[in-house]
């Protein structure tokens, strides 16, 4: 089955909803919240500057789950994000909450943003949904200040991944919690061909 990307731009969709039927609690509640305190800890113990705004960029940012994280602790922060119902929902929630936060139109392949513009890249939940990682990469890359950090979190394609992201959470009806085609197997990325892209980009640096 391929990943259906339209299921995003569907309206109605309860991002920041409470109700435990909605299908981003998990992500909301587990999985943003400690990838945030690892991606936070690693700033603070090697790239923190008192006194000076360091900006981030959150590629495919969806309803603003990272970005919301990333403006409460003082960062200039852009979101981006293709579609219009995510960046709506991402509005008005950063709005009720008297944060302030970027939210932009765009495609990683082709981010609306000048060169060497942000201390920090973010995209989580998204390289397995892009048609063109290579160019996701090397938008990302161009964006970057010199020495800038990209924070990254996406699937390995594994059959353990298989197993759990879509036959558990997607196709057997007794488990599922995402609409099925909210992922496509054979679009995880293994972890050496990602290296090799982040390595071509100039994403990963000798120490």
């Amino acid at each position: 089955m391929p990943n259906n990307n339209d299921i995003f731009f569907k309206e109605n969709q309860d991002w920041w909803g409470q109700g435990d039927d909605n299908s981003y609690a998990f992500l909301r509640h587990v999985v943003n919240p400690v990838r945030f305190a690892y991606f936070n800890r690693i700033i603070r113990e090697k790239f923190f500057k008192e006194d000076v705004p360091q900006t981030l960029l959150d590629v495919g940012c969806g309803g603003g789950f990272l970005s919301e994280e990333f403006a409460k602790i003082g960062f200039d922060v852009t979101g981006i994000d293709p579609s219009p119902v995510l960046l709506k929902a991402a509005r008005e929630h950063a709005a009720e909450n008297s944060l302030v936060i970027r939210y932009l139109d765009g495609y990683g392949e082709n981010l609306p943003l000048v060169d060497n513009c942000f201390d920090f890249v973010a995209c989580c939940d998204v390289l397995e949904h892009v048609n063109d990682l290579e160019r996701v990469i090397c938008e990302i890359s161009r964006v970057m200040k010199p020495r800038g950090v990209f924070f990254y979190d996406t699937i390995n394609r594994t059959f353990k991944s298989y197993l759990l992201a879509i036959k558990i959470a997607q196709e057997w009806k007794f488990t599922a919690w995402e609409q099925p085609g909210s992922h496509a197997w054979n679009k995880f990325v293994k972890p050496e061909n990602l290296i090799e892209i982040l390595r071509n980009n100039g994403l990963i640096r000798a120490s």
